[in-house]
């Protein structure tokens, strides 16, 4: 039977390597142990354990996952919101940018995506 996924606070990392291991170190735990479930395994009750008895969700191992998957989604969303208006540029996390460059067939850059939608779109007629 599943035990339920534990949350524990980091103790802090020191270094940016040291963030970088534990990240990789956790991500191949999980990924490891989500490949051994059988296709039952999906439906079964599961819970996220803060600390030691404490739950803070209790859903099915399939819903759990949906929920870690859709809260990456909503913090690259919010991500992206606070770096642009910063005037940082935005990592391509859901696919190319409207600023970055459109690349032609000769390996030069000839544009950025906004430039060629905002050439594509109708333009108002104007009224003497």
């Amino acid at each position: 039977m599943y035990s339920g996924l534990r949350w524990q606070e980091p103790r802090g990392f020191g270094r940016l390597e040291e963030m970088i291991a534990a990240y990789e170190r956790d991500h191949d735990l999980l990924a490891k142990q989500l490949h051994t479930l059988e296709g039952g395994a999906w439906y079964q009750q599961a819970w996220l354990i803060q600390g030691t008895e404490e739950i803070l969700l209790k859903d099915t191992v399939g819903g759990l996952l949906w929920i870690a998957l859709f809260d990456v989604v909503h913090h690259r969303g919010q991500l992206s919101t606070y770096i642009r208006p910063m005037g940082g540029k935005v990592p391509s996390i859901y696919g190319p940018q409207l600023t970055m460059p459109v690349i032609g067939t000769n390996g030069e850059q000839e544009a950025c995506m906004d430039d060629a939608r905002q050439e594509a779109a109708p333009q108002p007629k104007r009224v003497t």
